[in-house]
């Protein structure tokens, strides 16, 4: 997965990102629940810099996670689509969404995080590595 591209639901914001991710995980926190609907985020972890926006502009919200840590969530302010999203934890990164890929079937998740905040029907993967909260 050296180059892959995504948009949001309308199409008004297209992104490309060059280069192999360093992670990918799902993640089981409770603000993710709320951006998916109920469901684990699938994310993969990018540097800032290997992302280009090829179409529009996204919209913000900034909050602070359980950690205390500003994050900004970036998504389409026409139809709501989650982009990516970024924490003060870790300056130069990106949290790109699964979800707004081209092709979602080139995730691969390598662990879970935040298995201490999973619901009790969350699907947790046996097989991959498991942190209750954010790895160290």
């Amino acid at each position: 997965m050296s180059t892959f591209s995504g948009a949001c639901l309308c199409g008004r914001i297209r992104y490309e990102v060059s280069g192999e991710p360093p992670t990918s995980y799902s993640c089981h926190c409770r603000d993710c629940q709320y951006i998916t609907g109920g469901a684990p985020n699938s994310a993969i972890y990018i540097p800032k810099a290997v992302l280009t926006l090829s179409k529009g502009e996204p919209s913000s919200y900034r909050s602070r996670s359980d950690s205390g840590a500003e994050k900004t969530l970036f998504f389409c302010g026409n139809c709501g689509t989650h982009l990516f999203g970024e924490s003060e934890l870790f300056p130069g990164a990106l949290v790109l969404k699964v979800g707004s890929l081209d092709d979602p079937g080139v995730f691969q998740s390598t662990m879970s995080v935040w298995v201490s905040s999973a619901q009790a029907w969350h699907y947790i993967d046996p097989d991959l590595p498991r942190h209750d909260k954010a790895p160290a």
